[in-house]
């Protein structure tokens, strides 16, 4: 009859699995990019003619909703807030872009753009998001 380990030693191997994992690079989790969409919540002109818009952010990681993304925004005019923050637990996240009237003076066209990874701080490149165009 073969002995009988305590439960206490039979769980020992599992627990050691449990806390250092199997095999996993100690450097950490590998970066991932996601895929970042933007659409307008809200756009304000104020009467200098400084322009204020509001987007909600998408990030998405095939057809399945990211919590919890690194999220990185820049723009080439104006400026943007916040310039780094995370999504949501639905995958959602905010920026505001504002424009002053110098900032879009001559201009043809300004894109906001973002991007989104699973590290902190973001480094990825952000991909254009939104244009708006000048007369």
């Amino acid at each position: 009859m073969p002995a009988r380990l305590p439960r206490r030693a039979a769980c020992a191997p599992l627990l050691a699995l449990a806390l250092f994992g199997c095999g996993d690079d100690p450097a950490g989790p590998a970066t991932r990019l996601y895929q970042m969409s933007a659409v307008l919540l809200s756009s304000e002109t104020l009467a200098d003619g400084t322009l204020r818009n509001r987007y909600q952010t998408t990030v998405r990681d095939g057809n399945l909703l990211v919590a919890g993304a690194w999220m990185l925004f820049t723009a080439d005019a104006g400026d943007v807030s916040p310039s780094a923050d995370r999504t949501d637990l639905a995958g959602h996240g905010q920026v505001e872009w504002t424009l002053e009237p110098a900032d879009y003076a001559g201009l043809g066209t300004a894109t906001l753009s973002g991007c989104a990874q699973n590290v902190a701080p973001p480094d990825c490149t952000p991909e254009p998001l939104v244009s708006l165009s000048f007369d």
